[in-house]
């Protein structure tokens, strides 16, 4: 697991909603999201493990979409529900590294307007070490023009770290088990990539 400092903790509350759209990436050997589901639609052209595979993708999709939406309600509400992003969403050593700026963001009184939307997601990694234990990676990019920060009283100060008003983040998520629960166990935000 990627250890994220500050800058990304700011990065990952600013990747607030969005929706998934197919990736327009140069790169002809990756699968988009678009083309990976509508391979799934395909459905007797799949094999057993291939359906799986797109199963656990649907699956994920579905929760980094609620994570996303949840993620700009909070931002959007003053940080002060940002316990229900750990309880739901947050794994591994990401809410330990997320919580104090979520808290500071509360206790400050800040919140934000509008949303980061997500207006390109690929897969970039799917390893499964047996049913209800994948891990799926995102390459999104993130474009936050429609997104502002505010102090408590409403003055708009600029977004932190200087936000690129595009980017690229990269979303981890893992399955617990086959009854568990898909958790985002890494967010990280490359400011570097423009797209």
């Amino acid at each position: 697991m990627r250890r994220t400092g500050t800058a990304g903790v700011v990065l990952l509350a600013l990747t607030v909603a969005g929706s998934v759209s197919a990736c327009t990436d140069d790169d002809a050997g990756a699968a988009t999201l678009a083309e990976l589901q509508a391979s799934a639609s395909a459905g007797p052209g799949l094999d057993p493990e291939e359906q799986a595979e797109q199963k656990a993708i649907d699956d994920a999709t579905g929760v980094l979409d609620d994570f996303r939406a949840l993620e700009a309600e909070v931002a959007n509400d003053g940080y002060g529900g940002w316990t229900r992003l750990t309880m739901d969403y947050w794994g591994g050593e990401l809410a330990e590294a997320y919580a104090p700026w979520y808290r500071d963001m509360a206790e400050k009184g800040w919140y934000t307007t509008g949303a980061a939307e997500m207006v390109d997601s690929e897969v970039t990694g799917y390893t499964a070490r047996g049913a209800g234990y994948e891990k799926i990676e995102f390459t999104t990019c993130l474009d936050t023009s429609g997104l502002r920060m505010h102090e408590k009283d409403g003055t708009e100060i600029p977004l932190p770290n200087d936000t690129a008003e595009r980017y690229v983040n990269v979303y981890e998520l893992e399955h617990q088990g086959k009854d568990g629960a898909w958790r985002v166990t890494d967010s990280t935000g490359q400011m570097e990539r423009s797209c």
